[in-house]
């Protein structure tokens, strides 16, 4: 019984898996930064009653190792990611923008 309900939820895990590879292909595909695509289907996942990933979903969100490993692992990794990936004349202007306001 334990055994086939890791399965499921291992299984439910995967499904997750492939849908955010095919978020980020797609997102570079229409060259559009790929966290923030990551950001609007899980918010879409999570408003979405989904009965193919219920189980998965109950891990998720009453597991603490799983909650930890995502926000000591997954979260810096995407963070990470867009500041590097942020131009810095952009944030430039803004400083520039901000100082001019006060």
């Amino acid at each position: 019984m334990l055994i086939n309900n890791f399965n499921e939820v291992f299984i439910q895990i995967l499904i997750l898996l492939a849908i955010s590879v095919s978020v980020i292909a797609i997102a570079k595909l229409v060259k559009q930064p790929y966290s923030i695509a990551l950001v609007l289907v899980g918010l879409l996942l999570g408003v979405v009653n989904s009965p193919i990933l219920e189980e998965a979903e109950t891990f998720i969100t009453l597991s603490h190792v799983f909650q930890v490993m995502i926000i000591s692992l997954f979260l810096p990794i995407l963070l990470g990611d867009a500041t590097l990936k942020l131009p810095f004349s952009a944030l430039k202007e803004q400083r520039n923008f901000g100082s001019q306001k006060g």
